[in-house]
């Protein structure tokens, strides 16, 4: 198997689609949205869920800016403004009192978001680590928002997906796919170490001494249907969806 990195959850999704890729790695809301556009796909195992502290918005140290309702009116940059960046943001100003409309979120990539934030094109960014952490040892950042509380406690955020054709023409292959990343989630799940030594392999900059510390989120070791349906509601309720969608469709 060869691994290929896309730049954004829709890339990941048209190569899936179009057979460049078997497997994708994604959050679950852009296979959701591309599937309540008539994509066909299918969610194979789930990859991960959140935890307090793991996504967060950041403020420059020099800032007005100290608590969520600070945010009001101001720019917050994300990496996408239309998947889960966006909608766990809006959804923790909704909780905080804040107006979403009042806030403007601006895409900006991650290497270019301490720039962004220096400079003042943006006021606050969203942010998870390792580029988190970097943010407060560099910038002297500081966390104003966890976005992972209340409705979107332990919220899932990743899964792996592939074509229905894929699915249905190599059952042996995607059969053999999930029972290899059972294997790795539970590893994963049960062991953080694991976890840790692998992160500074593919993650340029960051250290085996950060990796220990970051914050990581859970690891499901089965595929549990209600997940993705979790997310189509929530979806819904923030109206990034204009109608209910059935997730048995993504199975």
């Amino acid at each position: 198997m060869t691994p290929v990195t896309m730049a954004n959850p829709e890339e990941a999704i048209s190569k899936n689609v179009s057979g460049a890729v078997d497997f994708a790695h994604n959050g679950y809301v852009s296979p959701t949205m591309a599937s309540n556009r008539g994509l066909k796909l299918r969610i194979i195992i789930d990859g991960a869920q959140a935890k307090s502290n793991m996504y967060v918005v950041v403020t420059p140290k020099k800032t007005s800016i100290h608590s969520p309702k600070d945010l009001a009116g101001k720019k917050i940059g994300m990496t996408t403004s239309k998947g889960l960046p966006a909608l766990l943001t809006s959804a923790a100003l909704q909780l905080a009192g804040v107006d979403t409309k009042s806030v403007q979120f601006v895409d900006v990539p991650y290497t270019n978001m301490g720039a962004a934030l220096q400079n003042g094109s943006i006021d606050a960014a969203f942010a998870t680590d390792p580029f988190l952490t970097r943010f407060e040892q560099t910038l002297g950042a500081r966390v104003v928002l966890d976005t992972i509380n209340g409705p979107t406690a332990d919220f899932p955020i990743g899964c792996y997906h592939t074509s229905e054709r894929f699915a249905k023409q190599n059952p042996k292959t995607v059969a053999a796919f999930q029972r290899a990343m059972a294997k790795a989630q539970t590893l994963a799940a049960t062991d953080r170490n694991e976890v840790a030594q692998v992160l500074p392999t593919y993650i340029k900059g960051l250290t085996p001494q950060a990796a220990q510390t970051i914050t990581i989120g859970t690891f499901p070791t089965s595929l549990n249907k209600s997940r993705a349906q979790r997310v189509a509601d929530f979806m819904l309720q923030q109206h990034v969806l204009t109608t209910h969608f059935d997730a048995s469709t993504l199975e």
